[in-house]
């Protein structure tokens, strides 16, 4: 079984690739037409439940790019680990004046570019180094913040399920989500999703207005997608609710409008 799906992952790659490659050359979205893909795309979009944070939700950070929506639910974490890295700290100083300490991954920055306070590392974060890394911090309530640009899939993929549990806050910025609509991404986007939802929940969405939009028959896709999960044990009550309060939503370009969600986002 495991070499099995080793195989269907590479060949996922390949496939991928080759696509891609198209996409790119001839400026076109291949677009899913089949009964298939629609009932795929049915079955991705029911997995999305935003749930109610009993202790509400703050921006760390600002405001404006660089800065996330989190739950206010601070107390005992000590790490954040942040694969990639903006030209800002605010995110970071924010979670330090929380007295949580920034593990920071990106290979295109020295350590002068860097404050202090920050532990860096000039490195960036592949398929399996986000593993040693998690190991190696002796902490059951961790933040994942990632921003790497697409690798996240990647990375996302090989992070072990248990090491996955130790976060009790994620927040991402999951980027090609347009690529949801070709036939050879759907269903390891819907792995990735199911795999990140066994233990936590999704407190926040927003798109990136900075990213495009896809229109699919009734679906519109923006290709930045930020994610924001709280582990389920931090989630007392459990309330569905179906739609974001307008306060959270922030521009990440200025100069662009909002994208907003449809429904069928929660």
């Amino acid at each position: 079984m495991y070499l099995f799906n080793i195989f269907q992952r590479y060949k996922f790659l390949t496939c991928n690739k080759i696509l891609n490659l198209i996409i790119k050359f001839f400026n076109i979205q291949l677009l899913s037409l089949t009964d298939f893909q629609d009932k795929k795309l049915k079955e991705f979009f029911s997995l999305f439940k935003v749930y109610k944070c009993d202790k509400g939700l703050i921006r760390v950070g600002g405001r404006g790019d660089g800065s996330y929506i989190l739950p206010n639910d601070f107390k005992n974490i000590k790490y954040c680990i942040s694969p990639g890295f903006g030209n800002k700290f605010t995110f970071e100083k924010d979670l330090y004046a929380r007295g949580i300490k920034s593990f920071v991954f990106d290979k295109q920055y020295s350590r002068k570019d860097i404050p202090q306070f920050i532990n860096f590392s000039k490195k960036n974060i592949n398929k399996f180094s986000l593993d040693k890394i998690v190991k190696k911090i002796p902490s059951n309530n961790l933040i994942l913040q990632m921003d790497i640009e697409g690798d996240e899939w990647e990375v996302l993929f090989h992070l072990k399920k248990n090491l996955l549990r130790r976060f009790r806050i994620i927040v991402i910025e999951f980027h090609k989500m347009n690529l949801l609509l070709q036939t050879t991404n759907i269903e390891f986007y819907i792995s990735i999703f199911k795999k990140l939802l066994d233990h936590h929940k999704i407190v926040f969405i927003q798109a990136n207005n900075s990213g495009f939009v896809t229109k699919y028959k009734s679906f519109q896709i923006s290709s930045m997608m930020e994610f924001t999960f709280l582990r389920e044990d931090r989630l007392l009550k459990k309330k569905i609710i179906k739609s974001l309060d307008c306060k959270y939503i922030e521009k990440n370009s200025p100069n662009l409008d909002i994208q907003k969600l449809s429904k069928y986002w929660f």
